[in-house]
């Protein structure tokens, strides 16, 4: 009989603003749905909203290969989670985000009276670059969790070093109790690579419309090349007052910089969209795996990322770029460089790609990886 593994997650698909942690579940699940039975507990609202997800029913709903309830906020409390985890008669109980308490609080306790082991995964708040932005909050509330031992005797899932690094250092976990694993990466389809259209370059930008993502750094050097580029954002936008600052920017664009705004992509349909462009160019300030650039990578397309921010740096040379985001010169000119190509140095350019994400994006380890995490978590 399949263990039965619970996810605590703030919510899920079809909800578009969650961004890479919705994308983490959903691969593990895709992964080793073979292995264990999934059931995700999700609010039935996406992010900073109020309406109820389109197309969800009261219940467990089948997305993918796990069950899903979504539950109004309301419903956050110790008694429900209890009932539910009784219900599904769960074998291990896994929490993602450090701050995500009004799920997470209830949650832990409800586990803690059934006995139920639990593993946490930060996803990557607690990287220096994601506590810098409104640090002051974040150090308050995680010197709150500490002084109330609310992560005691619970795991940890780290997914790079600088994760456990900051687990370390801010939570104060202790290494017999934690695992450092990487992200499971969505499936590889490399048959359709693109071919550049002569010297008109298309580069996409998604990801959410946030100070951390840097779009307004990708606008300002995207306006410095002298190459033909098509330049299109997707993403949903957080933050409206940096998405004005940021259209402020495109006005500024040159003639031969045509970009525009295209909205959210879908829930599923990312990896469609990164197949009909050239580059990805992400110059986010910190990301601790960066599902989106794995999606990209999959189809074939080409990234330019910003150097130490992201678990990507080796992709450098390798038919991608990690560049430094204190050298503004270099970003403009390394876009100009891959526009200028010939056919020929576009397909050695792709053939240096495939290579590098036949290699990178192979999760065969991994599974056995997580597996032997779970093993050890349940006991």
């Amino acid at each position: 009989m399949k263990k039965k593994i619970a996810f605590f997650i703030g919510c899920y698909l079809p909800a578009k603003k969650y961004g890479g942690p919705v994308t983490s579940i959903y691969n593990v699940v895709d992964n080793l749905s073979d292995t264990y039975e999934f059931y995700i507990i999700a609010s039935d609202h996406d992010l900073n909203e109020t309406k109820r997800l389109p197309g969800i029913k009261e219940g467990w709903n089948k997305v993918g290969d796990a069950k899903v309830l979504y539950l109004k906020d309301s419903e956050f409390t110790k008694e429900k989670f209890t009932a539910v985890l009784n219900e599904i008669q769960a074998d291990m109980v896994y929490l993602s985000s450090v701050f995500s308490y009004k799920m997470n609080f209830p949650a832990i306790q409800a586990s803690r009276k059934l006995n139920i082991p639990m593993i946490f995964a930060p996803r990557g708040e607690l990287c220096e670059g994601a506590i810098r932005i409104k640090t002051f909050r974040k150090r308050l509330f995680i010197y709150f969790e500490r002084l109330i031992r609310i992560f005691h005797g619970i795991y940890f899932h780290a997914t790079s070093q600088e994760e456990e690094q900051g687990i370390i250092k801010y939570l104060k976990i202790d290494k017999n109790l934690m695992f450092n694993i990487s992200e499971m990466s969505c499936k590889v389809n490399l048959n359709n690579m693109r071919k550049k259209d002569g010297n008109t370059l298309k580069i996409i930008y998604m990801s959410r419309l946030v100070t951390k993502k840097n779009l307004l750094f990708a606008i300002q050097q995207t306006a410095k090349c002298k190459a033909d580029i098509v330049f299109d954002i997707y993403g949903p936008i957080e933050d409206e007052e940096y998405w004005n600052n940021c259209k402020s920017e495109l006005d500024k664009c040159p003639a031969n910089v045509r970009a525009k705004y295209c909205g959210a992509v879908l829930p599923g349909e990312a990896v469609k969209t990164f197949s009909n462009y050239d580059v990805f160019l992400f110059p986010t300030l910190s990301e601790n795996y960066g599902h989106i650039i794995a999606e990209a990578l999959s189809t074939g397309c080409h990234i330019i990322i910003s150097k130490e921010t992201t678990p990507w740096d080796d992709v450098d040379g390798k038919g991608g770029f990690a560049l430094p985001l204190d050298d503004t010169k270099v970003w403009s000119e390394t876009i100009d460089m891959i526009a200028s190509m010939t056919d020929a140095e576009y397909e050695k350019f792709n053939a240096l790609l495939r290579e590098y994400v036949q290699n990178k994006l192979d999760n065969r380890k991994l599974k056995n990886s997580y597996i032997e995490m779970f093993t050890q978590v349940m006991g």
